[in-house]
C-alpha cells in the first residue's frame, strides 16, 4: 500500500512540475495605428477601445473626433474647448455639463436635455 502511495505521490509532483514550465502568455495588447497625424489637446476615454479626442489630425482645422475601434468620426457641430460628459444611450455626447448633446454616428447637435428627459420617464414609470 505504501509502494503505491508513493508513486501516485511522485507521479503528481512530476506533473506539478511540467505544468509550471510551461510559459505563461500575456494577454494580447491593442495599439493604436499611426495612420493619423495631428496634435490632441485634450482626449477622454469612454470605455474599451471608444475615445473622444479633441485635436488637429492631418493638417485639418481643429476639432472633437469620437474614436471607436479605430474609426475617426468628426462631431461637426461640437465646438472645441467644451468639456467633455458622458456617452448617454450609447448615442449621443454630453458636452459643457449638459449643455448641449451631439450624436456620435453623425456629428450633429441636439439641443434638447437627454438626461432630463431620461430622468422624466423614469419617474413616469
Amino acid at each position: 500500500m505504501l509502494k503505491r502511495f508513493t508513486k501516485i505521490s511522485a507521479l503528481l509532483m512530476a506533473t506539478t512540475s511540467v505544468i509550471t514550465l510551461v510559459p505563461a502568455f500575456a494577454a494580447d495588447v491593442q495599439k493604436a495605428d499611426t495612420v493619423e497625424e495631428g496634435t490632441i489637446y485634450s482626449a477622454s476615454c469612454k470605455g474599451p477601445g471608444t475615445y473622444v479626442v479633441e485635436g488637429e489630425m492631418n493638417g485639418q482645422d481643429d476639432a472633437i473626433y469620437y474614436v471607436k475601434d479605430g474609426k475617426f468620426t468628426k462631431l461637426e457641430d461640437a465646438q472645441t474647448g467644451d468639456k467633455f460628459g458622458d456617452i448617454v444611450k450609447d448615442n449621443y455626447l454630453e458636452l459643457n455639463d449638459g449643455d448641449y448633446y451631439v450624436d456620435i454616428t453623425t456629428g450633429k447637435k441636439f439641443d434638447e436635455d437627454i438626461i432630463g428627459n431620461l430622468n422624466d420617464d423614469t419617474a413616469l414609470a
